[in-house]
Parts: structure tokens; sequence; C-alpha cells
């Protein structure tokens, strides 16, 4: 048993073997204001026998055909093009088993998709699943060499992807070949498969470090639906929801699928770019009522409807507007507030539990809150060397939490303990239930002989007019010392907020000035929207190499 500062923390409830039948049971360790319950004892297992093949457990089946006839006519996917209801989101995917079976793919097989979001990846992606098919999942954005790392790692018999071959030994077909192939053969019909059997891999974000491919079930996605989803989203038929994250991210893929299409609402597909512009067309013009955003880019949206390049009035129609991904500073939450009438209902979640596992209040969101544990999960909190007292790593228990990461023994070692995901969040529990996100654990960095807290180094940076955005990061030089790096993000790059900047940061203690700082008008970020710490390490140290340049300007 891992040692805590405190009890386990939970929403106590029962399901049946339903897709989200659950009902509320009497606990006895405070209220949890997402639903009305009380914190207690662990979610009790569904009923049923796991272990049985049977295509109603089928991921594919219970996201398409589960909903059954009625739902055929309700709109599911939408582009500025086309629409699709629930009946071509069925019959593409079925087009899309035909095609992979053509192809000697079966129940087990790992396919690797790479592809710009459509409605045809989704098909894609159902259809291949719909085949026992295992989807490893490579956003757009991951080129060159660690793209072929990555796929190598996956270990496809087949890639879908255009653009150059990414494994020379593996068969590759560009997504537009697809159509003939189902047009050519035979529905090899729902491929029963157990509950437990792999169903996709997620490439978790690589902002911290190297990715990996974390295995998910096919009964993580409906467990997804039955706990979040039903308990907290709450989307229903007539919505359409607009999310920041590409179709390839644990959010992403939740919000601009799976979590539609269990509902009977339609997810809107961005086909041109992410930007506060694209979503202002979206919602003035198509009726996006539900947005997913990060926080780093919901700073961006509060920015440009300050700056009069996206109106407020667009978004009146917005009924629900939540973030997850990383901290969600108050400051970010009052500006949306402001600039666009949208209250975010902030989350927590992972790509290794495929899901949110604390939440806001849906209906009375604050600022500064990451909210409380979703009915359906267990919380602990481990003590972590340097926190603050009363702080730790959280760890998560629930019925999404990954099997493991592909081929990574060492890793998933490392990342579960029994049932316990450790999430690397360092956070605190409040006297209200609440848990309240501090940062990374790896964010806490000893310089010296003496731990570093990169949240005041942040503070001191944001306190500038100017900054929209900031972080600090460690990092080791060329000597292998580590040295503090801070970034910030500011419409306004010049000399004059560098030097602004160093008079401000000789506040702090010399040992958390940061060595250099990097300016630029947007910090990068990954597919899913989070601050690609990866890349900020590697301009940094661009940066440590030169002791005499202090400050860079874009790349």
């Amino acid at each position: 048993m891992l040692p805590c500062t405190g009890p386990t923390y939970a929403c106590q409830h029962k399901e049946d073997d339903r897709v989200g039948q659950i009902t509320a049971q009497p606990g006895v360790h405070g209220a949890c204001p997402n639903v009305g319950v009380q914190l207690g004892v662990p979610v009790t297992a569904p009923v049923g026998n796991p272990a049985a093949r049977r295509t109603t457990h089928n991921l594919a089946w219970i996201l398409l055909e589960q909903s059954g006839p009625d739902a055929a006519g309700l709109r599911a996917v939408v582009t500025e093009d086309l629409t699709w209801t629930m009946a071509d989101v069925r019959e593409h995917a079925a087009g899309m088993a035909v095609a992979f079976a053509s192809l000697g793919i079966q129940a087990g097989d790992i396919v690797l998709l790479r592809a710009p979001d459509s409605p045809e990846w989704i098909a894609t992606f159902l259809g291949a699943v719909r085949c026992g098919a295992v989807v490893a999942l490579a956003g757009m954005g991951i080129t060159g060499l660690r793209l072929a790392d990555v796929a190598a790692r996956a270990t496809p018999s087949l890639v879908i992807s255009d653009g150059p071959q990414i494994l020379q030994d593996v068969p590759q077909l560009a997504p537009g070949r697809f159509a003939a192939l189902a047009a050519a053969g035979t529905d090899p019909g729902i491929c029963p498969v157990r509950r437990d059997d792999a169903c996709y891999m997620l490439l978790t974000s690589g902002s911290t470090g190297p990715s990996k491919w974390a295995v998910h079930r096919h009964r993580d996605i409906p467990g997804c639906i039955a706990t979040y989803g039903r308990r907290i989203f709450k989307l229903r038929p007539g919505d359409l929801v607009w999310s920041v994250s590409a179709l390839p991210t644990s959010y992403g893929l939740g919000k601009s699928m799976y979590f539609p299409l269990g509902a009977g609402a339609a997810a809107w597909i961005e086909r041109r770019g992410r930007d506060p512009e694209r979503l202002e067309i979206a919602c003035r013009d198509f009726g996006v009522n539900v947005v997913a955003g990060v926080p780093t880019w919901w700073a961006r949206l509060a920015r440009h409807v300050r700056e009069g390049r996206v109106a407020r009035a667009s978004f009146t129609g917005v009924r629900l507007a939540v973030a997850a991904g990383e901290l969600l500073d108050a400051r970010v939450w009052e500006a949306v507030a402001e600039t666009t009438g949208m209250r975010i209902v902030n989350s927590l979640g992972s790509s290794e539990a495929t899901n949110m596992y604390t939440s806001d209040v849906v209906g009375s969101p604050a600022a500064g809150r990451t909210g409380w544990v979703v009915p359906g999960y267990r919380l602990r909190i481990a003590p972590v060397e340097g926190a603050p007292e009363g702080a730790g790593e959280l760890l998560v228990a629930g019925p999404t939490v990954m099997a493991g990461y592909f081929g990574n023994s060492e890793a998933t070692a490392r990342a579960l303990e029994g049932e316990w995901l450790r999430t690397g969040d360092l956070v605190e529990r409040l006297p209200d239930g609440q848990v309240s996100i501090l940062g990374r654990v790896g964010d806490r960095i000893k310089v010296g002989a003496s731990w570093v807290d990169p949240a005041r180094v942040r503070e001191v940076l944001l306190a500038d007019p100017d900054v929209v955005d900031a972080i600090c990061v460690p990092v080791v030089d060329d000597e292998g010392v580590t040295r503090l790096v801070g970034a910030v993000a500011t419409p306004r790059p010049d000399p004059l907020l560098e030097q602004r900047l160093h008079e401000r940061l000789t506040a702090l203690p010399a040992l958390e000035r940061p060595r250099a700082l990097l300016i630029d008008v947007e910090l990068p970020v990954t597919a899913s929207g989070k601050v690609d710490r990866t890349e900020l390490n590697a301009r940094a140290r661009a940066v440590l190499s030169n002791p005499t340049r202090k400050v860079t300007h874009g790349h």
C-alpha cells in the first residue's frame, strides 16, 4: 500500500452492466457538489463476465449500434462542408472495416493512424476497432525522426498516412485509398472482443519528455462516458462540440468523438486550424454551443477578444465551456469570463486515464478551482520530497486507467502501483474536498542544495502587464548543471520588456532568478494544446550555450 497524507477520496456509486447506468449511494466523507452524493468507498465493479468475447463489448458497437435505430437520424459529425448523421457514421465505419478486412487486418493487429482531423478519421478509427484491431493514434505535429521512432515502437501491421513512407518494412496506405477497398469487399461484421482487450493506444503528450504509448481497452471509453460524460459533461442531442485538441489526443478523442457520439450530440471537426477566429466562425455561423479548450488557448482567446480580433457576441450561444490539460490560472478564468461571458468548468485528467478524474461544478464554476473527484474514481495523495506540507503527488484509481505503456515495462512500473496511477500532478486537498493543483511533481527544481518553486518565478513574470503567459523550466546546460529558464508570451516582444522583466526578477532571491529568458508571441504547444516543454528545453539549451545571449525573441 502506498503511503498517503490522508484518506482515499471517492464518489460512491454503483453501476450495472450497461454503459452509464449509475445510481447514487450514501457515504460518509462530505458532499461532492458535482453529483449531490457523498464521498465514500470505491465504486463497485460492473456485473457481467468481462472475460467473455462479445460483439457488445466492442467499442464500435457501443458507440455506434447500442443507441439503436432511433438514433440513426441524429446529427453526429459536422464540418463547414458537410454533416454526417449517426447512420452516415455507421455506414462509413462499416465500409472502413470492409477495407481493413480486405487488407488482412485481424483482431489484435496494430494499425497506426496518422491523418488530419476529418469525419473520415473517425470512420477509420471505428472501422479498425470494429475489426478488433488496436489503433495507435499519432498526431500530424509528429514528424521526422520523432515520428519514425514512435511509429517503430508501436510495431504496426499497417500504417495509414499521407506523405512519405514512415516505416520501410510496413505497408502504408493513404486514407483516400480506402473507398475503393470498401466497395470491393464484404462486411466482416463486428468482431467479438473481451472488455479488457486492447483497443487503442494514446501517445502521451511529450510535454515533459519522450512520448510513450498508453494502452487502453474496449471498456475504457464506456467508462469515460459512464463517469465524466454522464455525470459531469452531460451532452444532449442538439449540442455541437468544438475542441481545441486534435482527435489523436486523449482530450480531442473524447470531446470530438466519443462523448458526442455516446450522448446523441454532434462533434464539430475543424479542418483548417484552431485559432480563436475559427471558433468564432463555428459558434456564430454553425451553432457550436459547447467549447473544450486548454488554459493556454483560453488565454489566447481572451486576448483576441480584447484586441478586437474576435467579437464577444459570437459566443452568446455557448452553454458550456470546459478546460483541462494543465493548471488554469484564476486570472485566465476571469479574463475569459470578462471578455467572452463564458465561465469555464475546469477539470483534470491525463492520457494515461483517458478521462477527467476531477472537475468543477457545471452550472456554478469559479476561478482557481480544479474541482472535486469525478464519480467512479478514487484519489490519494502521496508525499513528495520538497513539497509543501500536506501536498503531494496525486494518485488515481478508476475504470479507465491504462493497462500500461506498450513495450515499456519499466515506465509502466513507475506509473502504476497496482490499481493506482501516479499522475505526476502536485496537489493538495482543501477542507471542502476540492483538489487544488499546485503544478507538476517534476516542476519543483533543486538548484544547488535548495528547492526552487517555479510558480513563484511565474508569478513575477506574469505581473508585467505585457506578459500574457509564462512558465519556468529546469534545463541542463552543456556542463551538466541545472539552470532555470523563464519563457513568456507577449504580443509585444521587445528589449524594453526584457529590461522590465529583469528588474522584476531582482525581487526574487538570486537562486530563483532564471539564467535566461525566452520571449515570443506564443509559447510552443503540443497537439493537445499543452505547453511543449520539450521544445522549450531545446530552445533554452541553445540560449544557454551562448552565455552572451540572455533573451531570444521568437525561434
